[in-house]
């Protein structure tokens, strides 16, 4: 399998990691890593998010709660979302938002909620394509 090819591109320095596959080595996220999560500063409650490749975007609180990935809020069979966006309070605010590992963050919601990890790729979709990753 030395010889196999995968095009894919490094976020990092931008080359392919294709490369890699016949002897080299790449340490590298294929997905951006999360370097800032914090309240932001121009939208009312709404999360910021900013990326090792300098994107940054905004999640409103309601999104962010609404998609919690827990065995609470998708059902682990069928992965088919349980929790219903109208049982998401309009007010619903990050308590506590804490690392988990160098691959996600814990958030404590203002509902009681806060057994949901949100992956720095779940992070990124929602921020860069929110209404197809929502639906």
């Amino acid at each position: 399998q030395k010889n196999l090819i995968i095009f894919i591109t490094c976020t990092r320095t931008k080359h392919t990691l294709g490369e890699h596959f016949g002897g080299g080595k790449c340490y590298h996220s294929v997905m951006p890593i999360l370097t800032k999560i914090a309240p932001a500063t121009t939208l009312q409650n709404h999360i910021a998010v900013e990326f090792d490749t300098q994107e940054k975007y905004t999640i409103p609180y309601t999104d962010l709660r609404f998609a919690c990935p827990c065995a609470s809020c998708v059902d682990e069979i069928t992965g088919k979302r349980t929790l219903k966006r109208e049982s998401v309070r309009s007010d619903v605010r990050p308590l506590k938002v804490e690392p988990v590992g160098r691959y996600a963050v814990a958030v404590r919601w203002s509902d009681g909620h806060s057994t949901g990890m949100y992956s720095f790729d779940r992070l990124y979709d929602l921020g860069k394509n929110p209404k197809q990753n929502l639906a």
